[in-house]
């Protein structure tokens, strides 16, 4: 950062960075005014060009728009540490290079860590991050790129000063910046810098009292002539800067001729693939360019969409046309949009006469001028009334399209062949639909396609020819080759078609036919644990089916004491509830070692999220071989259990790392479990026993809590009576019941002489 220095001759501001002995900047504070000031004044306004000069009253707050569109572009997040600002500033100020980047994070991280010690809070320190960003981007634009050059930057501020906006100045003085204020109310300085150290004072020789009319108009007039001239002041919210800070744009635009005429879907048949086969000679006369802007829902025949496609695709590459597909609409990158002013916006000819001009161009005039009409004609006749909202529609559609012009139409030539554009699923948002109107109107045949069913599209336009089907398929892109596609006999769509039907609302269900659900905790008697234990999901109380999710009703119980003190019974209870798909745990604590894994749990979660990628892709990530669906299910589960902060210590003592460690490597039986869970049959079974004083371990007590998470039945029997897992979490896991009188020096291994002589009783009478 720059040294602040004080100066004895206001002549010192003057001097480039490298006559100036210490490298300095100066932060000057004055409380009176005379003939030196006002000659410095002079000399400063007449060389701005030189400098760049921003000439300022009161830094106001961020208004709503301003902090929308900051959250826009970098969201909720905040950290206050020097790396994060710095990441935070290359996005949000790219125009500055990269040295002017590092100091601007360096000293906002200085000063945000000064209020730290003061006391404020992080969300306080947030918010007057965010306040500084919006200061440095809509307030010093002009100047903010020409920080720590030879002829440093001037900043004049006029008036009463908050705490907030000395400290912005003070920053902005360390990156750069020479900052003289003009302090009209002295009590308010006092206020914002208790100590009177934060800026230094100066004192001209004459001492006088500010004219009456001082204010930023009265200092841009010096450097016209040496007679001031006394204008109107300002409002004291407004913030007067130099014209030239702000480009200006004539409201008045020029529409160009547009000949020949885009002719739209007029010479339609009806046979869409056809049709756009066509070269413009064959749509009609040579008056006009005809384009197709058609909307097809649903598939015309199951057995061979697929193939159709992909003959259609061969053919328009046969005649030497551009094809582009578009497979989604990312909103526009900071890279994007680096270029288009940001600015208040007054008509709609101003949102055109600021945005065309850095629009894609071809090498055919004719080409451009049609774009140019579409972009006019779509701006001009939205419906939308607020202009900053109109004005978003707009930046939306300049970015797209120059995102993919150049492949639509670098080979394009006057009278030449219409490029084809295809996009699949439909408009998801209002900015695609508007965009696909602007390309309505333009030479290229726009063809959307909604071939499955859950494929919604929000497109309606006048122009817009659509062909609807009965039948649906689950297709997403175009087909690459030969092999991608598909062609189907009438008996399987027959039996996909009956499929549909008797799987869908209808209470049956194919074998996997959910890939998601959410555990649902059962509230029941304890006699009814009995009953329900051994029920499918489907009949238990509780169970649906909501988004292609299964609400899993679980049970979480653990049962104190032993029933009329009778042993026998006690260990039959237990022995009835094994089975196939039970992990039976006899001795605390299951998990009696970590085991060793190479995946650094601190590596693959950010932000309490967990960095799905990475652990996927690291070579000691141990569930590779599972289903995908089972693994997505596994890591949702994971991020719940961190989410809910049920194990104490998560997010204060580190216990999230504890928790990925132990998800992430769970034993064998218990992998094949979760692989095997089909979530609308039978549940998988956790049945544990603590006869004694040891009880469960942290790890048992992550495990549980994420198996309850992924959907299994819990049933924890301690006849003691001991909280023997509890402790472990922020909130009750388990609904606790109290079975009868407290027991001790139980053996686990009398469930093991329960289950031989259930064996033998079945062998003499033939059933189990």
């Amino acid at each position: 950062m720059f040294r602040l220095s004080d100066t004895a001759s206001l002549n010192d501001f003057l001097k480039p960075l490298n006559e100036r002995q210490n490298k300095n900047t100066y932060f000057i504070r004055a409380y009176n005014y005379g003939s030196e000031i006002e000659i410095f004044l002079k000399n400063i306004v007449e060389n701005k060009n030189k400098y760049g000069l921003l000439v300022s009253e009161k830094l106001n707050n961020p208004d709503e728009k301003q902090l929308e569109y900051y959250e826009t572009i970098i969201g909720h997040d905040f950290e206050n540490n020097q790396q994060f600002i710095l990441k935070i500033i290359q996005k949000w100020l790219p125009n500055l290079n990269s040295f002017q980047q590092n100091i601007v994070a360096e000293s906002t991280a200085d000063i945000l860590n000064i209020l730290l010690q003061e006391g404020k809070s992080v969300n306080m320190l947030k918010n007057i991050f965010v306040k500084f960003m919006c200061w440095a981007y809509y307030k010093l634009n002009s100047i903010m790129n020409k920080l720590g050059q030879d002829n440093l930057p001037k900043i004049i501020y006029i008036g009463s000063i908050s705490n907030h906006e000395l400290l912005f100045l003070r920053l902005i003085a360390e990156c750069g910046c020479d900052v003289l204020m003009f302090i009209q109310d002295e009590e308010s300085y006092n206020k914002a810098d208790k100590n009177g150290s934060l800026s230094f004072l100066y004192k001209d020789k004459a001492e006088k009292n500010f004219p009456a009319e001082f204010n930023p108009s009265y200092i841009l007039n010096l450097g016209k002539n040496n007679n001031i001239q006394q204008k109107t002041a300002p409002a004291k919210d407004d913030i007067k800067q130099q014209s030239s800070d702000k480009p200006k744009h004539n409201s008045r635009i020029n529409i160009p001729q547009q000949k020949p005429y885009v002719n739209t879907n007029t010479w339609l048949s009806g046979n869409t693939l056809e049709d756009i086969l066509k070269e413009q000679n064959e749509r009609g006369s040579e008056d006009y360019i005809y384009n197709a802007f058609v909307k097809i829902t649903g598939v015309w025949n199951k057995s061979t969409y697929s193939k159709d496609l992909f003959l259609f695709q061969k053919k328009i590459e046969q005649n030497k046309r551009t094809l582009l597909e578009i497979k989604d609409f990312d909103i526009p990158s900071i890279k994007e949009t680096e270029r288009i002013p940001r600015r208040q916006i007054s008509s709609k000819e101003e949102i055109i006469g600021l945005l065309y001009p850095l629009m894609w161009r071809s090498a055919v005039p004719q080409l451009d001028n049609i774009i140019y009409k579409s972009f006019y004609d779509t701006i001009m006749n939205d419906s939308e009334e607020k202009l900053n909202r109109l004005n978003n529609k707009a930046v939306y559609i300049l970015c797209w399209f120059n995102r993919f012009a150049s492949a639509l139409f670098s080979k394009y030539t006057q009278n030449g062949k219409t490029p084809v554009l295809i996009y699949f699923g439909g408009c998801k948002t209002n900015f695609e639909s508007v965009f696909f109107k602007f390309l309505s109107n333009i030479p290229v045949d726009v063809l959307i396609l909604c071939p499955a069913e859950n494929n919604s599209c929000m497109l309606e336009d006048n122009m817009l020819f659509i062909q609807k089907y009965d039948d649906y398929l689950n297709i997403d892109k175009l087909p690459l080759s030969a092999d991608d596609t598909v062609i189907s006999t009438a008996a399987y769509n027959a039996e996909q078609e009956l499929t549909q039907t008797l799987y869908t609302d209808s209470g049956l269900y194919r074998h996997r036919q959910y890939h998601k659900a959410d555990s649902l905790k059962l509230q029941t008697m304890l006699e009814e644990i009995n009953i329900l234990w051994h029920e499918p999901a489907t009949f238990r109380p509780g169970f649906e089916t909501v988004n292609n999710t299964v609400l899993l009703p679980v049970i979480a119980a653990k049962i104190n004491g032993v029933k009329d003190d009778n042993k026998k019974l006690y260990w039959e209870n237990i022995r009835k509830k094994l089975g196939e798909d039970t992990l039976l745990i006899k001795h605390p604590p299951y998990i009696r070692h970590a085991s060793p894994n190479k995946l650094n749990p601190a590596d693959v979660l950010k932000n309490g999220k967990l960095l799905r990628d990475k652990i996927k892709n690291s070579p000691s990530y141990k569930y590779k071989i599972l289903r995908n669906e089972t693994q997505e299910h596994i890591l949702d589960k994971l991020q719940l259990l961190i989410d809910s902060r049920i194990i104490n210590g998560t997010f204060s003592q580190g216990m999230e790392y504890r928790i990925i460690n132990v998800v992430l490597n769970m034993d064998k039986d218990i992998i094949r479990l979760i692989q095997k869970f089909d979530f609308t049959k039978y549940i998988p079974k956790v049945v544990a026993i603590a006869c004694n004083e040891t009880n469960f371990s942290l790890d048992d007590a992550i495990l549980f809590a994420f198996l309850h998470y992924a959907g299994f039945d819990i049933a924890l029997y301690a006849p003691t009576g001991y909280q023997v897992v509890e402790t472990y979490y922020s909130e009750p896991l388990f609904v606790s019941y109290e079975a009868g009188t407290y027991e001790y020096d139980y053996m686990p291994s009398d469930i093991d002489k329960s289950f031989i002589a259930q064996e033998f009783i079945s062998k003499i009478f033939g059933k189990k």
